[in-house]
Formats: C-alpha cells, structure tokens, sequence
C-alpha cells in the first residue's frame, strides 16, 4: 500500500525544483572510527523498491571505497528482518557496520500554479490555464549501527521533494548521505 502511494504521489509531481534537506543529523561524539565494510538494509515493504534502494545506497559507497554489500545478497527477500537474522547473515564475514534505511511517510504539499501568459498584438492572454499541483515530500530515516556491540553510532533524517521517481528519491537522499558521512569522517 506505501509503495502504492509512494509511486502515484510522485507521478503527480509538477515542474519544480527538486531538493533534498536534512531535516537532523547527529553522530556518537565517542565513534571515530571509519565505515570498511558495511551491510546496507532497506526497509521498504515492496520487494523490488528494497533491491534498488540497496543497489543505489550500495553503489554510492563503494564509489567512496567502501565495502557496502546490500542485504538481499545475503538474506532472502521474504525473511524477516531484525536483529536476529542480521546477526546471522553478517557473522564471520567481517562487518564492521549496518546501515538501515526506512520510510518515515509521504506527504502531498498542494500549490497553485497560475497561468502561462503571452502578449499578443499588445494584449496579454493566457496561453496555458493556471492549475493545482500536487508534490509529494518523502521522508527517510537512515541509521548506522556499529556491529561489535550493536549500538546506533550516527543517524539522519531527509525531506526530499519534486522527484519524478522512487529510483531519483533514492538517488537524492544516498547523495546527500554519502557527503554527508564523508564530511563527519564515517566514509
């Protein structure tokens, strides 16, 4: 049903500038060290939205030299994810880290756009209606646990906007978290 939602709520986008803001970031002051191999997780419901989202989270970091694997490669899609089956799909492969991504809602912001206008013969007409646009704003937790005792060690909320896709909202938030990460030396 979310992932219904998702996909309509941004096909309705209208032409605006996209953006993506963090909405809070915050970072274990006592965590200095820096991410080597990482299991990405995506919690979305619908199968195939958890898959891109791992392989564009899973890419971004690589591109930064990190070791991110995404979590379908080693769990089943319709396992269960919790502590239990991460602990054992992560055991003796050399994790230092887990990254949680999850959908916190999707909300419809609704302006006007007026009308396109045109001077013509000195007169000034509309040459396109004004309309109702409806955009939906997506926003995503993202959360980094270190693997040796389990505890949160950074964390981040995003608001994006204006996207066409489910792939360009993801690409948006991995963007925004990868330099995010890199600035606070995670990555």
């Amino acid at each position: 049903m979310t992932a219904v939602f998702v996909a309509g709520a941004l096909m309705l986008t209208a032409c605006a500038a996209t953006t993506t803001k963090i909405m809070g970031s915050w970072k274990d002051a006592h965590y200095a060290k820096r991410i080597a191999k990482v299991l990405v997780i995506s919690l979305a419901e619908e199968p195939s939205i958890r898959q891109k989202a791992e392989d564009i989270i899973t890419a971004k970091l690589r591109k930064r030299g990190v070791d991110a694997v995404a979590s379908s490669t080693l769990m089943s899609m319709d396992e269960k994810i919790d502590r239990e089956t991460v602990k054992a799909a992560i055991a003796g492969k050399g994790f230092d880290s887990v990254l949680v991504t999850r959908l916190l809602g999707v909300n419809l912001n609704t302006g006007y756009v007026p009308p396109e206008q045109a001077t013509i013969y000195n007169l000034t007409v509309n040459v396109a209606p004004g309309y109702t646009a409806h955009r939906p704003v997506v926003s995503t937790r993202i959360d980094l646990y270190d693997t040796a005792d389990e505890h949160l060690v950074w964390s981040m909320t995003t608001q994006s906007s204006n996207h066409d896709t489910i792939a360009d909202v993801i690409n948006a938030y991995s963007s925004v978290m990868v330099k995010v990460m890199a600035k606070q030396g995670l990555i």
